[in-house]
């Protein structure tokens, strides 16, 4: 049995990469871009998508990109046979791993050991460890275990790069179905709810994400459709389901969704009492990712009175959510924010976080991917029968 391709190693603590018992020391940038590069290995990135990446709210000149490109690959020299960035001409930069072992980890073969793998898996989902579950799903081979499709799409959009939802390569159209859905609603919610209708009424979706739109997404939905009893009725169903299963770790999910149902809907007493539920169930369960969510949806019930300690809520919960890489509920925290403020007019929240959901839909291929999403849900769900 050959040995399993070990990972480069990279310590955020002392800005260090190490691999095969040798390290190199990096700069801040050296490391920021290194660590982005690795996270989405083999895909490659223009110098532009780089520089919004990594050089956020900053304004680096021409060859910021190419001079940080050129030092990494003097460091990277130690393992130049193994690993390295390597250049698309007329593209841009990638990182590769140049030899790949192939595994032959009996552990594979051992459902029980998957089992608890997933086990591990779900509890890295749940703490928000967005890093921690890359880090596992990318040496899933040396762990020795696997992950049904499904699940492997979900984590390469956490990666922070979506265009592979649009390609065939990928998975099938039918795999790739409710991933489309769930991102074009962020850009186009009026156009994507027919396809969701669609999908509700036809159950054209895999089990795993039907019945994760029917119980889960779709709560979200009817909070944006404004349809706020059949939402609260759902949510409540799902509560109550928790409670008789046991399911404890999805209470702070659900007490924030409680939380964003009270700000839509209710007035400020209800809103008060579902803050303080949702600040209860933290104390219990500390999701990093339920943390950003509350602290922006905090954020917004504050801003009516005190719009600079509102701005700071919302302010600390993408941070947190930015910190939690992953990157989908970062998508969905900007855009419950600028939801809040177009109904509500609040031109000074708007014109605050704009520019963070531009940002962010470039850098991980959003916007480029648009036309080509809509274009697939309408083969997908027969737009013309849709429509």
């Amino acid at each position: 049995m050959g040995p399993v391709r070990q990972p480069l190693q990279l310590d955020r603590d002392t800005l260090e990469a190490s691999f095969r018992g040798r390290s190199v020391a990096l700069l801040p940038k050296e490391f920021a871009l290194l660590d982005f590069l690795c996270r989405h290995e083999s895909r490659s990135f223009s110098r532009e998508q780089l520089l919004d990446a990594v050089w956020t709210m900053e304004a680096p000149v021409d060859r910021t990109v190419d001079d940080h490109i050129y030092r990494l690959r003097k460091k990277l020299a130690l393992w130049e046979t193994e690993l390295g960035i390597e250049t698309l001409r007329s593209v841009g930069y990638k990182f590769v791993y140049k030899k790949r072992e192939a595994s032959a980890n009996p552990l594979l073969g051992l459902p029980a050991f998957n089992e608890d793998m997933r086990g591990v898996a779900d509890t890295y989902l749940r703490y928000g460890r967005g890093d921690a579950l890359l880090a596992l799903y990318k040496n899933r081979e040396m762990f020795g275990f696997d992950v049904d499709p499904g699940f492997g799409l979900l984590i390469r959009a956490m990666e922070g790069d979506v265009r592979f939802a649009v390609d065939p390569e990928a998975a099938s159209l039918k795999d790739r179905a409710f991933l489309l859905l769930y991102l074009y609603q962020y850009l186009d919610p009026g156009g994507n709810r027919p396809f969701i209708e669609a999908a509700l009424r036809d159950r054209t979706l895999p089990p795993v994400w039907q019945n994760e739109l029917e119980t889960m997404t779709i709560i979200h939905l009817l909070l944006e459709w404004e349809d706020y009893e059949e939402a609260l009725l759902r949510l409540e169903d799902r509560i109550s389901e928790a409670r008789e299963r046991g399911w404890e770790g999805l209470f702070p999910y659900y007490a924030n969704l409680r939380l964003a149902h009270a700000l839509h809907a209710e007035g400020d007493e209800d809103c008060r009492l579902a803050l303080q539920q949702a600040q209860e169930e933290l104390r219990r369960y500390p999701y990093r990712r339920e943390e950003g969510q509350f602290l922006l949806l905090k954020g917004l019930f504050v801003y009516s009175t005190d719009p600079a300690g509102g701005l700071a809520n919302m302010e600390q919960g993408v941070a947190v959510l930015g910190q939690s890489q992953f990157v989908l509920h970062l998508l969905h925290g900007l855009h419950t924010i600028l939801e809040f403020a177009r109904q509500r007019g609040w031109d000074g929240v708007r014109r605050r976080f704009e520019g963070d959901w531009q940002r962010l839909i470039r850098s991980i291929g959003l916007d480029e991917i648009q036309d080509e999403m809509r274009r697939q849900l309408g083969e997908f769900f027969d737009e013309e029968a849709v429509l």
